[in-house]
Formats: structure tokens, sequence, C-alpha cells
């Protein structure tokens, strides 16, 4: 996979913050949310694991995100 594909794109925006909805990481993305929902039924992944993952390992560490860097221009 690219670097710079949808797809990991979309994987690296959910590794970081989990809590979007499938319909911001599209528009982060640019791609459609039932895109976004493939591709993470094909990773075997789910947001409900992923938010209580991040959840468990986010609690006391102070977690900012910064996603200037997914907004289109």
């Amino acid at each position: 996979v690219a670097m710079n594909s949808k797809k990991q794109k979309i994987l690296n925006l959910v590794s970081e913050n989990p809590f979007l909805s499938l319909e911001e990481i599209a528009k982060f993305v640019g791609c459609s949310s039932n895109y976004v929902r493939t591709i993470l039924s094909q990773e075997g992944l789910t947001l409900t694991e992923l938010r209580k993952e991040f959840a468990k390992k986010a609690t006391g560490q102070g977690v900012k995100l910064n996603l200037e860097k997914y907004k289109k221009d």
C-alpha cells in the first residue's frame, strides 16, 4: 500500500482518533463513508473496538490530536 493512499490515510486517521465518525473520516480523506467502512471491514477493524483500546491507552496521558494535516485545502 502506498504511503499516501486513501486506505493508508484512513488507517492512520483511525489509529490516531477512532472517535471520529465514518462521515468525518471520509471528509478528511476525500472519499465516501462506505469506502471507509469497507476498508475497516477488510482490515478486520471496528471503530467500537478501536475506541475501547484507544480510551484505555489515552487515560491519564493527555492525548491531543492535530487534525490540520488531514484537512483538505
